[in-house]
């Protein structure tokens, strides 16, 4: 749970955490609160939390909107990495629609 939409209401967030690498693994599912309830959930990642991974929900970017963190424990040459996914606005073409943007943040490599 956080709040990904900074409404200071708690939504809901899935992870498909598989390890089959089948179709969907790393997307994450955001259902944002209504105030009585929760929306439909829509798909805001295609990859992240995956397989090992241990995920964590904070304000990384300190914009007071929730974000993902996730590190890799197993992962053969990434182990150690932790990657965060922001959240972010997406402008122009899909203005109005939120989604998170990953990037390494550190790695012990």
């Amino acid at each position: 749970m956080g709040d990904f939409n900074g409404d200071h209401r708690d939504d809901v967030i899935a992870f498909v955490r598989n390890n089959d690498l089948g179709p969907g693994q790393g997307d994450a599912w955001v259902a944002l609160s209504t105030g009585t309830g929760f929306a439909l959930a829509e798909k805001w990642s295609d990859w992240i939390c995956v397989a090992e991974e241990v995920c964590a929900v904070g304000d990384f970017d300190r914009d007071y909107i929730d974000d993902i963190i996730a590190f890799s424990r197993n992962a053969t040459g990434a182990q150690g990495d932790a990657y965060v996914a922001v959240m972010s606005h997406v402008s122009a073409d899909r203005a109005g629609e939120r989604r998170f943007c990953g990037s390494e943040v550190s790695s012990r490599s």
